[in-house]
């Protein structure tokens, strides 16, 4: 490349919609920073631990108090676009109306959509990495469809270690260790609703240590801390800077549906997944039929504690779901979505094919 190219990242954090937008987007920025260019955070509302991890990682960081995906947050970021090669809109709150704001100034825009929330097309490219994406969910659209998990969004803590795994502790034919994360946020307070669960079903059995691990965004610690009192076994973290050792050290996890799913994939932890968003369901059920996971409705009563005790007892099952979900997800993800980039920006640029 003659010149660094600059990526702009607008998205958000808080209870409200959790944070794994701005952590996936994080995955991105990390590589792009250390092989393409210079790389700044656009926020209308993100919590304050992120935003000082974003900072310290080296990614510039500009908020603005504004309702974000409005006309204003549009012009906002339009303004910011003019100084960037490419801006990343992660949020289902960036509307068709919104993208279009930022077209003809020169940046190339990527959307990352989940489930079809709009039309994109203003887009350069779309991003949905989640496992069972299809073409069909975008009739009619020219932009580039990165879909699957071969896109699959990863950070650098990941994909660093966690091939070192040992393999050999999931082939245990006992589970001594369950990991319980709900996400960033769980306005809905699935962790207590699991806790009580879990509690129940190791009360005679103090030699499996349960271990819940809750986000920066989580709101409900007192609910939490009434189920866990006096449990031995049952311990509570959160929020930590660094999952790595809480993966490694599990058996087996609880989960949502969110982007920790594709992270315990590379680790190849099997887990029973709950749905606790509308737009996780998809994703749980391509999951589940694939035989990466069971997928428990957390509305049905007993169902949780079915699957947990049923993938607990299995050796089987759980040796089948590691093999599954590795297969998924081989860490190169954002690799492949920068290369696309880079290879577009270059041949606007007149340079020719280039490599990251």
């Amino acid at each position: 490349m003659s010149r660094p190219y600059s990526l702009l990242i607008r998205a958000d954090a808080h209870p409200e919609i959790g944070v794994g937008h701005v952590m996936r987007c994080r995955a991105l920025a990390e590589y792009w920073l250390r092989h393409v260019g210079p790389v700044t955070f656009a926020t209308c509302r993100m919590l304050e631990p992120l935003q000082e991890q974003l900072q310290e990682h080296g990614f510039a960081v500009v908020a603005e108090g504004i309702g974000s995906g409005s006309a204003d947050d549009a012009t906002w970021t339009r303004q910011m676009s003019l100084r960037h090669s490419v801006v990343v809109l992660d949020g289902y709150q960036f509307d068709d109306a919104f993208e279009a704001t930022l077209t003809g100034e020169g940046a190339l825009l990527l959307a990352f959509d989940d489930y079809g929330h709009a039309k994109h097309t203003a887009c350069h490219w779309i991003l949905n990495q989640n496992f069972g994406a299809t073409p069909q969910a975008y009739p009619g659209v020219s932009a580039t469809l990165l879909l699957g998990s071969q896109y699959c969004l990863l950070r650098d803590e990941f994909v660093s270690v966690a091939a070192a795994k040992l393999e050999s502790a999931r082939k245990d034919k006992q589970v001594k260790r369950i990991l319980v994360t709900m996400g960033g946020s769980d306005p809905d307070d699935s962790t207590t609703q699991v806790a009580r669960v879990l509690r129940s079903l190791t009360s005679d059995n103090r030699r499996v240590q349960v271990r819940f691990v809750v986000g920066p965004g989580y709101r409900h610690h007192d609910s939490l801390r009434s189920v866990m009192a006096g449990w031995a076994n049952g311990d509570a973290v959160g929020p930590v800077s660094d999952m790595v050792p809480h993966y490694q050290w599990a058996d087996i996890a609880v989960c949502a549906g969110g982007s920790s799913n594709w992270e315990m994939s590379l680790f190849g932890i099997p887990r029973v997944l709950i749905p606790i968003a509308d737009n996780q369901q998809p994703v749980a059920e391509a999951l589940g039929n694939a035989g990466a996971c069971l997928v428990a409705d957390r509305e049905v009563p007993g169902q949780l504690e079915g699957k947990i005790r049923e993938l607990v007892l299995s050796a089987e099952m759980r040796i089948r779901m590691m093999e599954v979900s590795r297969r998924l997800i081989d860490g190169r993800g954002r690799e492949r979505v920068i290369q696309q980039i880079v290879d577009r920006l270059v041949e606007r640029d007149s340079h020719g094919p280039c490599s990251v």
